[in-house]
């Protein structure tokens, strides 16, 4: 019986010292996948614009970004990563014409917001960029600017689909997750997310430094730096 409970205790010992690493190596792949993901949104972006006068996908208000760029990547399945919340909240509100907007997201698109501010002046608002699309050649720095990142699919409930940093405090502190992968708990400082950028490359980047002490998901100078004062 005492030599059942010393096998017993090695091998729940055992258990505890492996369980973490199976953990981490699950997340590993979960997140080869999200990359993977968003290689393949990327991709289906970059047809975009070369069918589309050099322009990514217009603000639209019914038939977004997913389903502009359906045709690039076909499976709504990439709009999800694996590390979300079952069911990342979206808010398609059209599920028979636009399923691709209503569908299960876990990813979110540049808005533009200082692009647009600079071209409209004191004209821009939210409202009135809507229908309008970002040329390409506005990207004066595509290896350093965010295409998409990962929103958080839990809550704020209403499941952005731009992230706009013009928004109230700005979306990129209240929308995007910044720590969906190799972390404890999410949206904690202990982790990252994954983005894709203007380049066509895919980068985790660790909590708070997709915008400090640059502000990636900026194309205009007063923008970029606007976060260097920021500490985290």
């Amino acid at each position: 019986m005492i030599e059942l409970l010393v096998v017993i205790a090695i091998i729940a010992i055992l258990a505890a010292m492996l369980l973490p690493a199976l953990a981490r190596a699950k997340e590993a792949g979960r997140r080869i996948a999200c990359v993977n993901n968003l290689r393949q949104l990327s991709l289906s972006t970059a047809m975009y614009i070369d069918e589309n006068n050099g322009n990514f996908p217009s603000r639209a208000v019914s038939g977004r970004w997913p389903s502009q760029l359906r045709d690039g990547y076909k499976d709504y399945r990439i709009l999800k990563c694996p590390s979300d919340v079952p069911n990342p909240v979206s808010n398609g509100t059209d599920p028979v014409n636009f399923p691709y907007d209503s569908t299960n997201r876990s990813y979110i698109i540049n808005g533009w917001n200082d692009y647009f501010e600079a071209q409209m002046q004191g004209g821009f608002s939210l409202g009135a960029i809507v229908n309008k699309s970002m040329p390409e050649a506005g990207i004066k720095e595509p290896t350093e600017t965010i295409i998409f990142g990962e929103k958080r699919g839990d809550t704020p409930e209403p499941g952005h689909f731009y992230m706009d940093f013009l928004e109230g405090v700005g979306n990129d502190v209240t929308e995007v997750d910044q720590s969906r992968h190799s972390t404890v708990a999410r949206n904690t400082r202990g982790g990252g997310s994954d983005y894709a950028f203007a380049d066509g490359s895919i980068r985790f980047l660790k909590f708070g430094k997709s915008f400090i002490p640059v502000d990636f998901w900026a194309t205009e100078e007063k923008w970029r730096t606007n976060g260097i004062a920021m500490q985290f």
